[in-house]
């Protein structure tokens, strides 16, 4: 295979002990360093596929169960799409992450995410039963969960965007930057690190004004609408001293 050439393999070709004979994976290497690599058979057919790669700059992962990603320092594009778990570790540059997370059982769900510094864009939306850890270097990071998934990040130095739209338990935590806190109605987050002299919280969804926000045992806690819940953690705080935005 090589570029501009897409390939499918049989089981047979594949030499996997296991592997159900119906099943074939397609190799498809893009012009410009894409590469995608998927399973067109029933998930869970495919086990592991690692890429390791400091040439390709943009990768896909289709509906295999354990899918680990390693690349190099770039611009680089990585997709993951019905993965259980697994590792996607980049390099220092701007990169965009997207991972959907597929499972059959309550544990051994965990995807790790870790990027240098950059401004990096990651998305993860997944069920009750699936877990992400985000950690990202220097930067302006964007991150979003989304669906049920149990979820965790720490950023870097810079001006870093949590969007939390998973009604799964978030914790986030903070780096040095003025940071950006979202929280979809459903929310369940706590937060570490959170400095109230630069940091923001928007509540979307919420009508202005209407969080409770309780200051209790060095921690404040902030209520609002259908059980949406935030804990500022090691943080004590009137409403009046945070900076809350609403809609």
């Amino acid at each position: 295979t090589g570029p501009g050439t897409s390939t499918t393999y049989t089981a047979a070709e594949l030499g996997i002990a296991g592997v159900n004979p119906a099943t074939t994976v397609t190799v498809a290497y893009g012009t410009h360093g894409e590469l995608t690599i998927t399973d067109n058979y029933l998930w869970g057919s495919i086990l592991d596929a690692l890429i390791n790669t400091s040439n390709t700059t943009n990768v896909t992962i289709n509906n295999i169960v354990n899918a680990t990603v390693h690349v190099g320092d770039g611009n680089n594009s990585i997709t993951i799409n019905d993965a259980m778990r697994g590792q996607v570790v980049a390099g220092s540059g701007d990169n965009t992450i997207s991972v959907t997370a597929e499972s059959n059982a309550p544990s051994n769900n965990l995807m790790g995410i870790t990027v240098a510094d950059g401004d990096n864009t990651i998305a993860f939306s997944g069920g009750w039963n699936a877990m992400v850890s985000v950690k990202t270097g220097a930067g302006t990071n964007q991150v979003t969960f989304q669906g049920q998934a149990i979820a965790s990040v720490l950023f870097g130095s810079g001006n870093d965007t949590l969007i939390d739209r998973t009604t799964g338990p978030v914790t986030a935590t903070g780096g040095g930057g003025s940071n950006l806190y979202e929280f979809a109605l459903g929310a369940h987050a706590t937060i570490n690190n959170f400095n109230p002299a630069h940091d923001t919280i928007a509540l979307l969804g919420a009508a202005s004004g209407s969080a409770t926000v309780v200051a209790s045992g060095g921690s404040t806690t902030i209520d609002w609408a259908d059980g949406s819940t935030l804990q500022l953690v090691g943080v004590t705080a009137t409403a009046a001293a945070l900076h809350i935005l609403y809609g």
